[in-house]
C-alpha cells in the first residue's frame, strides 16, 4: 500500500535518553523516528511499526542535542513539526506557481 504523508524526522542518538553519569553510552548505531503530519481532522493511522517505509528527506532543521527533561525534548518536537510543516508548504506552494 502507498501511503505518502509529510513528516518531522529525526536521525541520531536519542541523547536525552543516555546518561553516561550511571554508565550508560550512546547506541551504537542511530535511529530513525518519523513523526506524521496529518491534516486537521484525519484520523490517525494504523500503528508503522515492523513496517517498511521509505523516507524522502528535504531539509535538515537542527544538530541534535541533549534535552535537560523529556517534557523540553517534546515541545522542541513540536516546534520542528510545525517548521516543517511550514516548509513543506512553502515547497508545495513553490511547484504550483
Amino acid at each position: 500500500v502507498l501511503l505518502r504523508r509529510p513528516a518531522a524526522v529525526n536521525v541520531g542518538y536519542n541523547p536525552t535518553f543516555t546518561n553516561p553519569a550511571n554508565g550508560e553510552t550512546t547506541p551504537p548505531r542511530p535511529s530513525i523516528e518519523a513523526h506524521l503530519i496529518l491534516p486537521a481532522g484525519e484520523p490517525p493511522l494504523p500503528s508503522l511499526y515492523g513496517q517498511t517505509v521509505r523516507l524522502h528527506l528535504r531539509a535538515r532543521l537542527r544538530s541534535e542535542r541533549r534535552f535537560p527533561e523529556v517534557a523540553a525534548l517534546v515541545a522542541q518536537i513540536r516546534t520542528d513539526i510545525a517548521e516543517a510543516e511550514g516548509l513543506l508548504q512553502a515547497s508545495a506552494a513553490d511547484r504550483s506557481e
